[in-house]
């Protein structure tokens, strides 16, 4: 028993050792790293904060679908290039303006269609697709109704993407699937559907339904979607510390509280 334990503790100090001299040397190549640009270890430490913050902000998506004035909007606006937000959703008739508003200010523009439900007929969904494209939109965000997948009427489905694609030409399309209102099964048989149209990017939700405990609802997206698919999830109105959990299945966060999740960032990293 004595040598069992001399042999345990020997290996827990060896394991120690061993961890001591590689964090050793991981500081080494630090300071070289910052001697060679001229910088303190501070320094270097705070712009590698900075830059890993922005990567972040630019796989965040501000949901603005909900803001129903000019100047509410503007306000927001200006935050969200403060900060350095990479994208934004907005209603159709807002397209134009915030286009102009942004022009130059590299924030990603995503024209929400038929939002949240995505019922109508698809000449409708086409045409406010070529719409938002022409005012100025980067990405088109289109809903797939719930009540069409439930009903298995793939044949509206299929047409109904299909014409927004053609009317969208070269822009993305991320198709909009309710994931909390259906079933692991309908899910993966309307990503397989919506993938041999030609779409590639898939959102978790809208918000108008309460997202699943621990993001299952963007798990299962990311499993039905397979690795080569572009996930956006949708976060809730949680914690700012609960919504960061969300980057670690996402490819984007979309969230009405963007600017709350940045600054909270900003706060916890000190730049």
């Amino acid at each position: 028993m004595e040598n069992e334990n001399y042999t345990e503790i020997t290996t827990n100090n060896e394991n120690f050792t061993e961890e001591t001299d590689n964090n050793k040397s991981e500081l080494g190549e630090f300071k070289d790293t910052a001697a060679i640009f001229g910088m303190t270890e501070s320094e270097l430490f705070d712009e590698y904060k900075e830059y890993k913050a922005l990567k972040l902000f630019k796989r965040t998506a501000c949901d603005l679908t909900c803001i129903t004035g000019d100047g509410e909007l503007f306000d927001k606006l200006d935050e969200i290039v403060k900060l350095k937000i990479g994208k934004i959703i907005v209603l159709p008739q807002y397209v134009k303006k915030v286009n102009e508003k942004l022009r130059g200010k590299d924030v990603e523009i995503i024209g929400a269609i038929c939002f949240p439900y995505g019922e109508e007929i698809p000449y409708i969904n086409a045409k406010s697709a070529k719409k938002v494209v022409l005012a100025g939109a980067d990405r088109v965000l289109a809903p797939v109704g719930a009540s069409a997948i439930k009903r298995g009427n793939t044949d509206l489905i299929r047409k109904q993407f299909k014409k927004i694609l053609n009317a969208v030409k070269d822009k993305e399309v991320c198709a909009l699937l309710e994931c909390n209102v259906l079933t692991k099964a309908e899910l993966e048989r309307t990503v397989k559907l919506l993938k041999e149209v030609g779409i590639k990017s898939f959102c978790s939700g809208s918000g108008f339904f309460k997202p699943s405990e621990e993001f299952s609802d963007v798990v299962d997206l990311r499993s039905s979607g397979g690795t080569k698919a572009n996930v956006f999830g949708y976060a809730d109105n949680t914690e700012e510390i609960g919504v960061l959990g969300l980057y670690k299945v996402s490819d984007v966060v979309i969230t009405k509280k963007a600017v709350e999740i940045a600054r909270y960032i900003r706060q916890k990293l000190n730049i």
